[in-house]
């Protein structure tokens, strides 16, 4: 399948072997954010600079379709790891009602076993191709969180129940994710519309196999 020897190539930061400009995968940066949560004893605003993602080339696709004809494409990542760093975040507010909250400093989150699942229309009907449905979900197992001088008991909080609090942010994350990947597909297709993108794809030789799944990095 031409279209997982090229993610293969983008994951493994042969950029070069692409036909197409893409930035590289090891490092990728979000914007700012700012919250609220009111749960598990805990009632707190919090925000952060902007977050550099790593991990996000080390991933195993479990479903991958690309429809030329609809102009549609999903698929379903599995990733080991990823890790989120911030260079300050700033949390204030009360655990159990009487004991104050605060934190500044660097921020790690390493999330583990995550399953990601997206799918996206692209509509041409305009005057520039653009993506006009992004479907988006994600499942994790576990995750590890360290916000630097912050008070008790919140490490332990986020340690044992950052879970649950994820999950009462999910569709926060989701659509704040979701804007960042339709930018990031709208500026490709800027560049590469549909029909120059299916025509490079067949000028691409590859001796992969239908099937073939990609494992993560060693």
């Amino acid at each position: 399948m031409k279209m997982l020897y090229l993610v293969d190539k983008w994951r493994t930061g042969d950029l070069d072997a692409l036909p197409y400009p893409m930035p590289p995968l090891d490092e990728w940066r979000m914007p700012p954010f700012e919250g609220k949560y009111n749960g598990l004893g805990l009632q707190m605003t919090f925000s952060t600079t902007g977050m550099l993602i790593t991990g996000l080339n080390n991933f195993t696709i479990t479903e991958m379709n690309i429809s030329e004809e609809n102009l549609e494409g999903s698929a379903v990542l599995n990733y080991p790891f990823v890790n989120m760093e911030a260079d300050n975040y700033k949390l204030n507010g009360r655990a159990y009602v009487v004991y104050k909250l605060r934190g500044s400093g660097r921020m790690n989150v390493r999330v583990r076993n995550t399953k990601l699942v997206f799918g996206f229309r692209v509509n041409n009907n305009g005057s520039k191709p653009v993506v006009d449905d992004l479907q988006l979900d994600y499942e994790i197992e576990s995750l590890e969180v360290d916000l630097e001088n912050s008070s008790w008991p919140i490490n332990k909080i986020l340690n044992t129940e950052g879970l649950k609090i994820m999950n009462k942010h999910h569709d926060n994350i989701i659509t704040q994710t979701r804007t960042n990947m339709i930018e990031f597909i709208n500026e490709f297709l800027l560049e590469m519309p549909p029909e120059r993108f299916f025509a490079i794809m067949e000028t691409v030789n590859c001796s992969c196999l239908e099937g073939t799944t990609i494992t993560p990095l060693e």
